[in-house]
């Protein structure tokens, strides 16, 4: 206990020295009795955008699924494969592409549909997903890719 109390004096001391301005933390989820949360910190600005905020809660379950699967610790989150669920096999051949880092156009030439199509699946990924941008969506996929 005491030992805790003083990392914490140190880690204190460490933010007011570092000159921080802003941070938000974010809950992951976790099992039912467990809690965890990730915490970013800036030195150059105050607030972050929605975009960061969103994302950060992703980023968090990523490191943890990254950790359990290099044997590091067991985080015991959630399968994140049933993220993926609400998606068409269609939607999924889709994203597997964006995950790749193929553009629209690029993902419409090797699929065999046109650009338009595929930018209304990568909308409605990104909706079912209950993500914003194309690079969380791909996050989330590369999680679920073993």
């Amino acid at each position: 206990m005491i030992n805790s109390l003083l990392q914490d004096e140190e880690y204190a001391r460490f933010l007011t020295e570092a000159g921080l301005k802003g941070g938000v933390t974010a809950p992951l989820t976790m099992p039912f009795g467990s809690f965890a949360a990730m915490t970013v910190l800036s030195a150059g600005q105050d607030s972050f955008d929605d975009q960061i905020v969103r994302a950060i809660p992703l980023l968090g379950c990523i490191a943890l699924m990254r950790i359990e699967a290099l044997g590091i610790a067991k985080s015991g989150t959630a399968t994140p494969k049933s993220a993926l669920k609400p998606l068409s096999d269609h939607q999924r051949e889709i994203l597997h592409w964006v995950a790749q880092g193929k553009s629209n156009g690029d993902i419409a030439e090797i699929i065999g549909q046109k650009k338009r199509t595929v930018d209304y699946h990568v909308k409605e990924i990104l909706k079912k997903l209950g993500v914003s941008t194309k690079i969380q969506a791909a996050a989330m996929y590369s999680c679920n890719d073993e």
